[in-house]
């Protein structure tokens, strides 16, 4: 806001310039803080990911003994 204040009430063509330099560079500055926030927040849910996918991974092994040794019991169960 301070900038914009100062751009408008800015005496001469140097002042004005250098407003407008000032806005320019705090304008890639707000940009390159973007793009680390996202870069950041990418890599947390890149391990939130892997997190859970690490459990899906264990689950799944649980379940696939399991269903193994029920079909094995299934087959192995006397009929009599």
């Amino acid at each position: 806001m301070a900038l914009s204040r100062a751009r408008a009430t800015a005496r001469d063509q140097a002042s004005r310039d250098k407003v407008r330099d000032a806005q320019a560079a705090r304008a890639g500055m707000l940009s390159e803080l973007r793009v680390t926030a996202d870069r950041i927040a990418m890599i947390g849910e890149y391990y939130k990911l892997r997190y859970r996918s690490s459990w899906a991974t264990y689950g799944g092994i649980l379940c696939g003994i399991c269903g193994t040794a029920a079909v094995v019991a299934a087959f192995a169960w006397p009929l009599h």
